[in-house]
């Protein structure tokens, strides 16, 4: 199959509106030891951050989960606006930099282009993440579109746990 022979799907959006500064905001996206603090699925810590933040550039991060499972993923940076905008291509990694499926599914695309935007608001900023497959099979795209409610679930307590770190601040 061809690029031009797959379906376009729509992307996964989700937004939150925080009460601090856009530049505040972008270096908790920016900066590995601000990240540290607050990124993945709830419950999870940070154990290596690697980030040269620069188009063609990459963040390489592992974690674990509360289980204890070790994970690892890999951004390849795409475009950098700072305080504006991120765009990247995001996958599940080893700690080698390879790329891995999912590891609770197999069917989940192997790439997700990732687009970051911020944005000044009254009293604060807001933070959109627009997710898209990039490069994706009909089955891994159906898998996408099938996870929006997990996708809502996953990103909203990230975005729990960074508005937590921010108020802390």
């Amino acid at each position: 199959m061809t690029k031009e022979d797959q379906k376009t799907i729509d992307p996964f959006i989700i937004s939150r509106d925080y009460t601090v500064p856009v530049a505040t905001l972008y270096r908790m996206w920016s900066e590995p030891e601000a990240m540290r603090q607050w990124w993945g699925p709830k419950g999870a810590s940070v154990t290596a951050a690697d980030l040269d933040l620069r188009s063609g550039g990459s963040y390489h991060y592992g974690m674990k989960i509360p289980d204890g499972t070790e994970m690892w993923g890999l951004w390849r940076v795409l475009e950098v606006e700072p305080q504006h905008k991120l765009v990247f291509i995001s996958a599940f990694s080893n700690a080698e930099r390879g790329l891995t499926r999912h590891p609770m599914n197999a069917d989940w695309p192997l790439e997700l282009r990732s687009e970051i935007r911020f944005e000044p608001i009254a009293g604060g900023a807001r933070v959109t993440v627009i997710w898209t497959p990039h490069n994706a099979s009909d089955v891994e795209n159906a898998t996408f579109d099938a996870g929006r409610e997990s996708m809502k679930m996953g990103w909203g307590g990230s975005l729990d746990v960074l508005e937590s770190v921010l108020k802390e601040a």
